[in-house]
Order: structure tokens, then C-alpha cells, then sequence
């Protein structure tokens, strides 16, 4: 009987635990809804997550698509509208306007409210690794107040010929 007991107070506090990870208020990645993506654009960068097995399922998108958008945090330069990213963070679907480009070897910034996200993109190494679906490997950190979490990205930039 003290066996059952210990048992079901491990099995108990394994819940517990569980449920307190899912809300522990970690940031998190989901696909993104297709319905409320923005028409495609040249030069767009489609992003998943490293693992995901369809190579159809987009996490992460670089949209050559202007969005208006307030003039806080628009670059210097910019008019009317500038490119953004589509994410969806904790299932919640967004567009964030870019407020600093990705040159070779540097980030590229996206802000918008409380969010930032930074993406380091580089491209594959295709003699060692086989490039086929995706060419280019990333590094997506998404940062929100003081929580900030980081994901192993995989993608591919579309050019027009």
C-alpha cells in the first residue's frame, strides 16, 4: 500500500511539472496559416523549423511585401511602407516590419510592439550537406520583454531568374 502511494504522488508531481513547463511562458513557433499569409512577393525567404518534416510547412517568412505601418521603429529612408516578417508566435499569427537589414554575414531585425526577432541566415555548405529541399540554415532568436528563445531554422530564398 506505501508503495502505491509513492507511486501515485510521483506519478501526481510528474503532472504537475508538466503542466507548469506549458506555462512556464516559453516562446514558441507554429506553422503559419496560409489564409493569413500576404501575397507572395520576389525574393521572399520561407523558413521551418530544423526537424519538420514537410518541406511545405512555413514557420518563418522575409517578405519583399510592404506593410504600412506606424513610423515608430521604421528605418531612415523608409516611405509609406517597409518588407516585413510573418511569424506566428504562441500560435498568434503576426506581421513585424523589418527595422534593420541582413547584409552577407549579419542579421536581419524585425519589431513590432513588445517582439523583436533577429534571424542569422547563411547558406548551405552543399558539398558536405545536401541542399535539396532548403539551401540556407538559420539561427531565429525571438525575444519578447525578458523572455527570449532561440530556433535551428532551415529555408530557402526565392530569385527571380
Amino acid at each position: 500500500m506505501h508503495k502505491t502511494f509513492i507511486i501515485l504522488a510521483l506519478f501526481s508531481m510528474g503532472f504537475t511539472h508538466a503542466a507548469a513547463g506549458e506555462e512556464s511562458g516559453a516562446l514558441r513557433l507554429y506553422p503559419l496559416a496560409e489564409s493569413k499569409m500576404p501575397e507572395s512577393g520576389e525574393d521572399d525567404c520561407v523558413f521551418q523549423l530544423k526537424g519538420t518534416k514537410d518541406p511545405k510547412v512555413k514557420h518563418f517568412v522575409q517578405t519583399g511585401v510592404c506593410f504600412p505601418c506606424a513610423t515608430k521603429g521604421r528605418p531612415a529612408g523608409a516611405g509609406g511602407c517597409i518588407p516585413a516578417a510573418v511569424i506566428s508566435i504562441n500560435n498568434n499569427q503576426r506581421a513585424l516590419p523589418r527595422t534593420a537589414d541582413g547584409g552577407y554575414d549579419e542579421p536581419a531585425f524585425y519589431k513590432y510592439g513588445d517582439y523583436v526577432v533577429e534571424i542569422r541566415s547563411k547558406f548551405r555548405d552543399c558539398k558536405n550537406v545536401s541542399c535539396d529541399p532548403f539551401h540556407h540554415d538559420a539561427v531565429l532568436t525571438v525575444k519578447e520583454g525578458s523572455r527570449q528563445q532561440t530556433f535551428e531554422m532551415q529555408g530557402n530564398c526565392d530569385s527571380p531568374n
